[in-house]
């Protein structure tokens, strides 16, 4: 009778101890603030951590926490255009707090599939024969400069849509970005209003990519995409909106965007590998 009292006995307490060991494994937590660029504190940012079932949660306030077993596992945080996405393990025995900020950065996607568009454009001309070296080198500057002034407007709008500060260096940038993407729409009218004066060589170039757009633009682009946004309540992603503007190039449709959102008319807005435009008006 002894005998089978310290066996129930034993099997208690090897019960007890594995549901003990169970929750130190489950109370390990990672914790944080959430950050932009500019190491400001940001809300309503959406995480994600790749857990079994994977975790996903809105930071109102920009901190979080997760609960999580132990093991690695990837942490992806977005809102709007910023995004970070950040690899971790876990490894602990007992109860354990991880503490893990994270910071936000505007995503360069988009710009990497516009350079990939303007290597398939001018493909063949940056790769001729020996008697075209020198112009070769002027079509890979200025494919270079182009998407150097598109990242650097993107990087524009994101501060001053998160740090609300506005500065005459921005106004400068924005206005280096008008005169090599406005596709010459309002070229002539600025050429009335402003005095003739001797180009820079920054200029030349500059204006020689919004000329070589105009060339392969025709009029109406912008109002069509204008017009297929509105035709989907002012919402598309970007994806959709190629696919009712077959009769483009990808790069030619994220220029279109872009110009509309310089202008005011459109918001892109990330959402995971893509984008939503978002009518403003």
């Amino acid at each position: 009778m002894n005998n089978n009292y310290k066996f129930i006995y034993f099997i208690v307490i090897l019960i007890t101890l594995f549901f003990t060991s169970s929750s130190f494994v489950e109370s390990l937590s990672i914790e944080g603030t959430i950050y932009d660029y500019n190491l400001d504190v940001v809300d309503n940012v959406i995480l994600e951590i790749n857990t079994s079932p994977s975790q996903q949660y809105l930071s109102q306030d920009g901190t979080y926490k997760f609960v999580v077993p132990e093991g690695s596992y990837i942490l992806t945080a977005s809102k709007g255009d910023l995004s970070a996405t950040e690899t971790l393990s876990v490894t602990s025995t007992g109860n354990v707090t991880f503490l893990f900020d994270i910071f936000l950065f505007p995503s360069m996607d988009e710009e990497d599939e516009l350079w990939d568009d303007l290597e398939s454009i001018y493909g063949d001309e940056l790769t001729s024969d020996e008697d075209g070296i020198n112009k070769n080198r002027t079509w890979a500057y200025l494919a270079t400069v182009g998407i150097i002034l598109i990242a650097l407007g993107r990087v524009v709008i994101a501060k001053k849509k998160y740090s609300g500060k506005k500065k005459d260096k921005v106004e400068g940038i924005k206005q280096e970005i008008n005169l090599g993407l406005h596709f010459g729409v309002d070229q002539t009218k600025n050429e009335e209003k402003i005095k003739p004066h001797k180009k820079t060589s920054r200029e030349e170039k500059l204006a020689s990519i919004g000329k070589e757009l105009e060339q392969n633009e025709q009029p109406g682009y912008l109002k069509r995409a204008l017009e297929i946004v509105k035709k989907n309540d002012g919402r598309i992603t970007q994806k959709q909106l190629r696919k009712e503007m077959m009769d483009l190039s990808e790069s030619k449709i994220s220029l279109i965007l872009t110009e509309l959102e310089h202008k005011g008319k459109i918001e892109k807005v990330k959402r995971g590998r893509g984008n939503v435009i978002l009518l403003k008006e």
